[in-house]
């Protein structure tokens, strides 16, 4: 699951969140930092694994891994059609659905996540006006 929430600070940043169950505590927090995950980064274009790997000895307990990009205030970020099945109820001022979100650029602002792309907006609109029937 990826997600776009507000930064705190003026910089981007990238938090991986790994979970996983155990018998206890201990054994779950092990199970989760054995998750291997790949991404790459090239200039300014993060491109996200879909999937990620366990040791070959490891059993499957679960295992997750949750993206968060932090975005600061004024800076933007554009969700590629390749993140669909990636992304996850990403809160945002209009309340789009995150297949709605692909596709365009999305700044943040104080108020939350915007897009930028006008045309995006009157798609939206036409395709929310009442019918007659």
């Amino acid at each position: 699951q990826i997600d776009i929430q507000k930064s705190n600070t003026d910089s981007f940043q990238l938090l991986l969140i790994r979970t996983a169950k155990g018998k206890t505590k201990k054994q779950a927090l092990s199970r989760a930092e054995s998750i291997i995950y790949n991404y790459t980064i090239e200039d300014s274009t993060i491109v996200f694994n879909p999937t990620f790997e366990l040791k070959p000895e490891e059993k499957w307990r679960a295992q997750q891994v949750k993206i968060i990009i932090k975005v600061p205030i004024g800076k933007s970020v554009f969700i590629d059609k390749k993140m669909r099945p990636l992304i996850y109820d990403i809160d945002n001022v209009t309340n789009t659905y995150d297949g709605d979100m692909i596709n365009h650029k999305w700044t943040m602002r104080s108020n939350g996540l915007t897009c930028d792309d006008f045309s995006f907006y009157k798609e939206k609109e036409t395709n929310n006006q009442d019918e007659d029937f």
